[in-house]
């Protein structure tokens, strides 16, 4: 049961309609929130209970997933992860905000072979519970993402989003990602590279000049300290120590060194669930910088997952950012790989808009 917050819920249904009902997720409940885990297209790396449990622990955060059942069959269709946190500002003038989110990437999900037609109701029936829960909640606001690397909704190149039947008071948004199809021959990948990178991991590969290896618990203290430094100098979200511990020792970290006369120069972490992998985070030695070694790396990464089994991978956000930000090189970087740029989908509900929308039906019984 690795995943459980010890203050999920023990409530049996929470609202129901002629057709649908909901449950929280609970000790008794999970083995269908499994069921439809092992049994749905729309699952991404964030769903992993284990990697929830923990944001959910750092950020205070309070466990409100929940199935959604056919009444008809009493079975689970779809799964929605929420936790209430609070936003803090630091600025007087800005008043802390109660959100209720998923984490990342792991949004709704429906069981494989759902009907469109089953989906848009399921969506109506889960919008007017989360638009319920909002305000019962007193929330300011909830996000939904959607996990959407593995299958997307696509027409003529243009791109849908999946929550698209969330209709009314929510706002759409989007981020764009890079994709990698890990299912072609390891040959044409490494050939669609950026030249420049290709001829940097070629003559990498050839002189051997780094050694790399996985990551051992004792490298915590070197791993750190050079995070440290990468954090310092790109200006990252920072970790304390713990933090790196956990992300070292959790089984979907995949760590890779690369070590120069047995003093490791750069680090890079791969976040791995199912047939799915991330880029999560990189340090490098900033006398290290020039040699492309986190190119090898990540290129080494690359192998090693697809020959692990792995068919989907995601290189990172691309930030559009204005041209000479301090984000150039981050995209360059992910850029390089030539992934295939798709959209990651979220919708957010905000207690404002819902309440002006409320007020104006009111109104019309006035």
């Amino acid at each position: 049961m690795s995943g459980l917050t010890e203050n999920i819920s023990k409530d049996s249904i929470v609202f129901f309609s002629k057709k649908y009902y909901i449950k929280n997720l609970s000790p008794e409940t999970l083995i269908d929130w499994n069921t439809v885990v092992d049994k749905s297209d729309e699952i991404g790396f964030f769903h992993c209970l284990e990697l929830n449990e923990f944001y959910a622990k750092k950020e205070n955060a309070k466990n409100h997933s929940c199935i959604i059942y056919s009444l008809r069959e009493k079975k689970p269709i779809l799964i929605c992860p929420l936790f209430i946190s609070i936003e803090k500002y630091h600025k007087f003038y800005i008043p802390d905000k109660k959100i209720a989110k998923c984490y990342y990437t792991s949004g709704p999900a429906f069981i494989r072979n759902i009907s469109e037609k089953i989906r848009r109701k399921t969506f109506n029936f889960l919008n007017d519970y989360l638009s319920e829960f909002l305000l019962r909640n007193e929330l300011d606001k909830i996000i939904l993402y959607h996990a959407n690397m593995c299958q997307y909704i696509f027409e003529n190149n243009i791109f849908v989003n999946p929550l698209h039947e969330l209709r009314g008071n929510w706002k759409p948004l989007f981020l764009a990602f890079y994709y990698l199809d890990l299912q072609q021959p390891i040959e044409i990948i490494l050939n669609s590279l950026d030249p420049q990178s290709r001829a940097s991991i070629k003559k990498l590969q050839s002189t051997q000049q780094f050694t790399i290896r996985k990551a051992e618990p004792e490298d915590l203290d070197f791993i750190y300290g050079l995070f440290l430094k990468t954090q310092k100098r790109n200006k990252m979200p920072y970790h304390d120590k713990a933090t790196l511990n956990w992300y070292l020792s959790y089984k979907g970290s995949n760590y890779y060194v690369a070590e120069l006369n047995g003093t490791i120069v750069s680090v890079i972490n791969f976040g791995v669930y199912k047939n799915q992998a991330f880029y999560w985070s990189s340090y490098t030695d900033e006398n290290y910088l020039r040699t492309q070694v986190v190119t090898y790396l990540l290129w080494h990464g690359i192998v090693q997952m697809k020959s692990s089994g792995i068919t989907h991978f995601e290189i990172g956000d691309q930030p559009f950012e204005k041209v000479g930000s301090k984000y150039d090189s981050i995209a360059n970087f992910k850029r390089n790989f030539r992934g295939q740029l798709r959209y990651k989908f979220s919708a957010e509900l905000e207690k404002q808009t819902l309440s002006k929308t409320i007020l104006s039906k009111l109104s019309k019984f006035v």
